[in-house]
This record gives structure tokens, C-alpha cells and sequence, in this order.
């Protein structure tokens, strides 16, 4: 950073401390997705609310980026660790806002430190929310956590136990957690030492040490709560508001074929393999019925066959007019994790396209009970195209 960036970034922090609304430090991660879009949500209530935020990522080295954000100012800053923030002569925050802690690392000084052959990275997520912990302390701030993912579980934090067909654990217990961290697969990113009964400890002293854990849905809380016991008061279910408006979908006649989209970035865990058998089962027993992605295949090793239309990349502002004028029927949530809330699935429903999904997660919460959902009996492309069927038959 140059010696007038430095002075940039002091004089605006001095800012912050003499702002007269409090101050937010909100720790998040860098790529794009449903945690981004909230976290960049939430830093826009807090500017409008003259509030001054410091958004901090992490580095692949462990360095933190940040920037820092008050009234129609903005500018960037670097620090070597998340141990610097103690020694950065930096105001009081009056709120931490933890929005992912995925990726988040510490210097490569800092795991010799500790653990001289590099063995287990991952164990220094419990030594990063210990330190917020004490930060917390130090500035006496409101601690705020925001459940995305379920990394306090397990550092596996979309909870898929099975290498090849990507299976949900159901978090079956201590025992059983071990079991399946000590598949080779599993453990070899962690290290033979590593422990997740240590890991929980950590986590469990973090989340009693929060104000809030806010859960954006009643089964990403139910989830979290087989392993954690928070404060009541601090475990709070708050969907998260839509991200754009939602007009209503015109769809087509009943002497229209089945159209069946799939919307978003599809990676594994998103059921890119879903997807192909679904396509594959179309080939062989419908093909008239249509299949788009909407968005991006995201999965390597994974081709669609050519009966799916990939339109790539969309602006979700433009999602219904993309819909409408494609004759889309019928949508698939092809998820195969329990999304905690999954804005795509929001953003569908909105719009009043009729939904499927699998028995998982928020999805399932909200579609089971609605009109317009149905959910598969079991998690396959055959169980998917069934229900897409008995659900595009009520189209009028």
C-alpha cells in the first residue's frame, strides 16, 4: 500500500471512530454467492443508517484485505493477519458482523508456528473465531453470526458424506462424524490429528459467546441445533428479504410440452449430476419435454448431453422475461445439500413458477407447504422427473 493510501486509510478510520452512529466490522468472503449477496445487502442498511463499515476478507496467504466504507467514502487497506487487528490502532466497532468464515486462514508464520510440518490448515477456523471472540471483547461490541453454511458442524460445511453420489450425513453424532471424517477423502485435507470434537468445542465457545446466531431458515436452525446449544436469545430465524422484485409468470397453455428450467450456477453440490441423469432420462422417455439451465454448469468432469439448452450467465433482474420468453413450465431445485436458504429458490417462488425439490433444507421448508411445490420422494434424476411430471400436469 503506498505511504498516501496509508494516509488515506488512517485519516477515514479516524472517521469511523468519531462517527456518531456505531460502527460495523464485518468479516465475509471474497467470491460471489448468496452469503456475498446478503453481506452486501447488510453493508447498504448500514451506510444508509450513516453507520461506517469495514468489510474484511481473507487472503489465500491468511493477509486480511479490507475495505472501508462511511458516507461517500471508500478506500482499501491490507494487514498481514487477523492478529494485526489487535496492534492496527484501529477504533472501537460497536458491532462485528461474522457473515462466512469459509476459506479464512492465518499466515503461513503462524501455522509453523503451531503445526511445523503445515499438517491441518483447517484447524485454525476454531483459533480465528476465538480471536473475533476476543476482539469482541476488546472493542465490547454486539458479536453477530449469520449461518450460510454449516462449518461449526463440520469443516465438510455442505454436510455431503459420500465422495461419489454426494449424500447429505444427516449429522449423525460424535461417532459417527468420526467415521466419516476418517475416510481417506475426508481426512486428507485435514491432517490425521485433526479432531471434531475440538473443532465443536471451539465453535460451541464462539456461538455462546455471540449476541445473535440468525438462521435465515427453521431447518438450517434445526440442523445447527444437533450439535450446538446457543443461548436462546440469540438464536434468531430471519429469512432473508428478496434481493430483486418478483413478477408474476404468465405460463403456458396445457397444449404447451414440459419445459423444466434449472436456475443458478449448478456445481456438485448444487446436483450438476441431477441434472445430466435428468437429461439422460429425457432423451430416453420424453423428448419433447424441454430442459435449460439457466445460468452456468459449474462441475468438472460433469457434461450435459445436448437435449439441455445452457443459456449462461443471466442478470436476475431479467429472470422472468428470460423465463417467459423461453416457455419455461416448471422449475428444479436440484440441490443436494441442505441449503440453509437458497435465494434461487426465493426468487422462483416469487415469480409463481411451479417448483420441485428434493427433500433437503430450506427449499423443502418453503415448497412443501406451498400450492405450487412439490417434493421428491427420494434424492435421483427419477424421483425428480416424477415429480416434475405429477406438478407440470396441474398446469391449466
Amino acid at each position: 500500500m503506498t505511504q498516501e493510501k496509508q494516509q488515506i486509510s488512517a485519516g477515514l478510520l479516524e472517521l469511523l471512530g468519531k462517527a456518531q452512529t456505531a460502527s460495523v466490522c464485518l468479516f465475509d468472503i471474497p467470491r460471489k454467492g448468496g452469503a456475498t449477496y446478503y453481506s452486501l445487502r447488510r453493508m447498504e442498511e448500514y451506510l444508509a443508517q450513516g453507520r461506517g463499515v469495514l468489510r474484511l476478507t481473507c487472503g489465500a496467504d491468511g493477509s486480511l484485505i479490507g475495505t472501508v466504507h462511511y458516507r461517500d467514502l471508500s478506500t482499501s487497506l491490507t494487514l498481514p493477519g487477523l492478529p494485526e487487528l489487535f496492534a492496527a490502532n484501529l477504533p472501537s466497532f460497536q458491532t462485528i458482523l461474522v457473515n462466512s468464515l469459509v476459506g479464512w486462514t492465518l499466515p503461513e508464520t503462524y501455522h509453523k508456528k503451531a503445526s511445523p510440518n503445515g499438517e491441518g490448515r483447517p484447524r485454525w477456523i476454531p483459533a480465528i473465531t476465538g480471536l473475533i471472540s476476543r476482539l469482541a471483547g476488546v472493542w465490547k461490541a454486539r458479536l453477530e453470526f449469520v449461518v450460510h453454511d454449516f462449518l461449526p458442524v463440520c469443516p465438510n460445511f455442505i454436510l455431503l458424506n459420500d465422495k461419489e453420489q454426494l449424500r447429505y450425513c444427516g449429522v449423525p453424532g460424535p461417532d459417527g462424524c468420526e467415521a466419516c471424517l476418517n475416510q481417506p477423502f475426508m481426512r486428507a485435507p485435514f491432517g490425521p490429528s485433526f479432531s471434531i470434537a475440538a473443532w465443536r468445542t471451539a465453535w460451541d465457545a464462539f456461538l455462546g459467546r455471540a449476541d445473535a446466531v440468525i438462521c435465515p431458515s427453521s431447518s438450517c436452525r434445526d440442523i445447527l441445533l444437533r450439535t450446538f446449544s446457543p443461548a436462546d436469545k440469540a438464536i434468531q430465524v430471519i429469512p432473508h428479504a428478496p434481493l430483486t422484485p418478483a413478477p408474476l409468470l404468465a405460463l403456458p397453455g396445457r397444449d404447451t410440452p414440459m419445459h423444466i428450467a434449472v436456475v443458478g450456477q449448478i456445481t456438485a453440490p448444487k446436483g450438476a449430476k441431477i441434472v445430466r441423469d435428468l437429461a439422460l432420462l429425457l432423451q430416453e422417455r420424453s423428448p419433447r419435454t424441454r430442459l435449460s439451465l439457466i445460468g452456468t454448469l459449474a462441475a468438472p468432469g460433469i457434461q450435459l448431453p445436448d437435449n439441455v439448452l445452457v443459456t449462461g450467465p443471466y442478470n436476475k433482474e431479467a429472470l422472468a422475461d428470460v423465463l417467459h420468453n423461453l416457455g419455461v413450465t416448471v422449475g428444479l431445485i436440484s440441490s443436494v445439500w441442505p441449503e440453509t436458504f437458497h435465494y434461487v429458490t426465493q426468487e422462483l417462488m416469487g415469480l409463481g413458477l411451479p417448483l420441485v425439490c428434493f427433500d433437503l433444507g430450506a427449499p423443502a421448508e418453503r415448497i412443501r407447504n406451498w400450492e405450487q411445490g412439490m417434493v421428491a420422494q427420494e434424492v435421483n434424476a427419477q424421483a425428480a422427473l416424477e415429480a416434475l411430471e405429477a406438478l407440470d400436469a396441474r398446469r391449466g
